[in-house]
Formats: C-alpha cells, sequence, structure tokens
C-alpha cells in the first residue's frame, strides 16, 4: 500500500526547519567572526597567538593586518 503525500509534509517541513535553522546559526556565526568560518579545536596557544596582533595594534579585531594608519 502506498504512502499517501501528505502524511510526508510534516516530515518534510522538519527537516526543512532543521536546515534554515542550521544555515541560519552558520550565518551567525560567520557574521560575528568578521565573515571567517568558525574555529573548531582552538587550544592554549592558538589563543595566545591570535591576542598577540592585537596588543601590537589596540585593535579589536586581531587577525587583520591593515589596522595602522598609512598617512
Amino acid at each position: 500500500m502506498p504512502v499517501p503525500f501528505e502524511a510526508l509534509v510534516p516530515y518534510a517541513i522538519i527537516v526543512t526547519m532543521f536546515g534554515v535553522t542550521g544555515a541560519g546559526l552558520s550565518a551567525i556565526k560567520t557574521a560575528q567572526n568578521g565573515g571567517k568560518k568558525a574555529r573548531w579545536s582552538i587550544d592554549t596557544w592558538d589563543r595566545y597567538e591570535s591576542l598577540i596582533p592585537a596588543n601590537y595594534t589596540s585593535h579589536d579585531t586581531p587577525s587583520r593586518t591593515s589596522t595602522l594608519n598609512s598617512d
């Protein structure tokens, strides 16, 4: 006996909402990280290395290299 397509509509809605939620969270994380992908498995050394440029440039975004004025 075939399954009527009306029975599959709720499952399609649920799968779609999972996809929309995942894409939205990914977009928010990317926007918060300055347009770069979120990093995984950041250890103490990575955190330390990411703060070093901020100490020299006094800029909020430590990974940028164009923070010095060219004047």
